[in-house]
Order: structure tokens, then C-alpha cells, then sequence
């Protein structure tokens, strides 16, 4: 879970309903124009069709795995946002405590 969501049900009780939003800096950060990456067409597969909005799993060279986003097309060049998709976005939830257990 996210911090600021853990932080906004903290002490509910059973029943309770909640309405809530999430500022960026406490979900999924704020929009890093520094991670939108330009890179050669050839790094996808060849017969993948790629066009702005498709998502889909980079992979780092850490081993990491990351949801990027395909944002432009241009020639043999692709550009892709490695930011979260939620990130630089307000998160507004309405949530109801219908059970609580213990572990």
C-alpha cells in the first residue's frame, strides 16, 4: 500500500466510512520528466505494434522490473515514461471498514 493511504485509514473502526485524497509526494511521487527516455525502435520486439498510451513492463539493468509507458512514435525513435502512471496525480478514495480481523 501506498504511505498515504495507510496513513488515512489508520484507526478506523468497523462501519466507518472515509473520503479522502492523496497528494503525489505521498502516493506515487511527482512526474520526473527526466525518466521519459527516447530509445531505438529496435530495442522492442518486431512485430510489436507501438503507439502513445500502451504500457507495458521495462525491464532495468538492475533486473528491476517497471511499468513504462509508450508516449510518441517518430521514425525509429520511441518515447517511453518510465514514471509510475499514477505519478504527479492526486488520488481521491471513498472507502467503508466492512470487517476488521486479527492476524
Amino acid at each position: 500500500m501506498i504511505k498515504g493511504f495507510d496513513d488515512a485509514i489508520l484507526g478506523m473502526k468497523e462501519g466507518e466510512e472515509k473520503q479522502f485524497s492523496i497528494a503525489p509526494a505521498d502516493a506515487y511521487g511527482e512526474h520526473d520528466p527526466t525518466l521519459v527516455q527516447k530509445v531505438p525502435r529496435e530495442i522492442f520486439p518486431q512485430d510489436a505494434e507501438l503507439v502513445p498510451g500502451l504500457l507495458f513492463e521495462a525491464g532495468l539493468p538492475t533486473g528491476e522490473k517497471v511499468p513504462a509507458t509508450i508516449t510518441d512514435v517518430q521514425g525509429g525513435i520511441v518515447s517511453v515514461d518510465l514514471n509510475h502512471p499514477l505519478a504527479g496525480k492526486k488520488l481521491n478514495f471513498k472507502i467503508k471498514v466492512s470487517v476488521i480481523t486479527s492476524s
